[in-house]
């Protein structure tokens, strides 16, 4: 769908980590565009992402995150998206820009860098949310980036690793236990089918501006890389 704009393709996720439920668990891919995304790309993008639901029913959504070649591969990329490729993703399809990348290890940088646009998405989550007939898949993405969140506070102190919400939650709680509470009931909705989007915002009400205090003081630059 997305033609010779396409530069490569990368799967993430549980489904390439292998331990993807199905009824549960999304299919998350990545495409790495020749230029900028235009309109006409995300509607495309969009398209393969509902296709991929409507052919296999065992996924409970798909999404096809956008990105160009010149933003993936830029300098101010080296804890955001070239981390994420690397260390995250495997290729599918085109030129695979993983071994170009440098290696990274978990840092305040990397929890940094990978939680850039997380306020910015937040927002617009509770936005939806609070409509009417929010989506089950956004609710549902809302509640795993607040966990994601959260864990990435723990991992810029004391550099831990985890990218199963169970594991992440788990750190968490033994990290901060005042949060135990709130990212188990993150990681249910996470998890859910159908989640309670009430709940999710809740969540993004009481439990967000905790973690988003937390990650101002905590995102501060480590010791360089080795």
């Amino acid at each position: 769908m997305l033609g010779p704009r396409l530069h490569s393709a990368y799967l993430y996720g549980s489904v390439a980590r292998g331990d993807a439920v199905p009824g549960r668990s999304d299919l998350d891919l990545v495409a790495v565009l020749t230029g900028p995304p235009s309109e006409a790309d995300r509607a495309a993008a969009d398209r393969a992402a509902r296709d991929l639901e409507a052919r296999f029913g065992f996924l409970s959504g798909a999404a096809v995150v956008l990105g160009s070649l010149a933003e993936v591969t830029a300098p101010d990329q080296r804890y955001g998206w070239q981390p994420f490729l690397r260390e995250l993703s495997f290729r599918i399809a085109g030129t695979d820009l993983r071994p170009g990348f440098p290696r990274t290890r978990p840092s305040p940088e990397l929890a940094a860098g990978f939680h850039a646009d997380t306020p910015a998405v937040l927002a617009r989550a509770r936005v939806v949310l609070a409509g009417p007939d929010p989506p089950p898949g956004k609710a549902r993405a809302a509640a795993r980036l607040l966990v994601r969140a959260a864990f990435a506070v723990v991992m810029a102190a004391d550099g831990v690793w985890a990218t199963v919400l169970e594991e992440q939650a788990a750190i968490v709680a033994r990290a901060v236990p005042a949060w135990a509470g709130p990212v188990a009931l993150a990681v249910s909705l996470g998890r859910a089918a159908d989640p309670d989007p009430g709940a999710v915002l809740g969540l993004l009400t009481t439990f967000w501006p905790e973690v988003e205090a937390a990650m101002s003081h905590a995102f501060e630059p480590s010791r360089p890389e080795l």
